[in-house]
């Protein structure tokens, strides 16, 4: 998805409706498929290779909302709180997102490519 932002970027700048229009990126927004994930917690460490495993519990700690955006003409996951309520929606009912923040992320890593040398592939979105 792509937004038009603006051009003045400081630090720790929010992205708000003054320079981003979300409404004109999505379009129109369906429902399509809510996946609880849940939170997990570590179990004992195994006696003999000290791995950890980790096991979900009953807890829910957010939702993988899946959408279809029509402007975009594609499916988008977007995260939704514990606490949202997805009763009485039905598959591709017309919904707005609403309280609306992107995270930032960005991560490298290092890739061996013969000889002793390393490529670093670089990761955003």
């Amino acid at each position: 998805m792509s937004l038009k932002l603006s051009k003045i970027f400081e630090k720790e700048n929010k992205l708000t409706e003054e320079i981003g229009d979300f409404d004109k990126a999505l379009g129109k927004v369906l429902f399509l498929h809510a996946e609880p994930v849940m939170v997990f917690e570590d179990g004992e460490p195994n006696e003999e290779t000290g791995e950890i495993k980790r096991y979900p519990t009953d807890k829910v700690d957010y939702y993988e909302v899946n959408v279809y955006s029509d402007a975009q003409d594609k499916q988008i996951v977007v995260k939704m709180p514990a606490e949202a309520d997805f009763s009485g929606l039905e598959y591709e009912d017309e919904i707005k997102l609403t309280n609306r923040s992107i995270n930032f992320w960005s991560d490298k890593e290092l890739v061996p490519t013969g000889n002793g040398q390393f490529r670093t592939n670089y990761f955003s979105g």
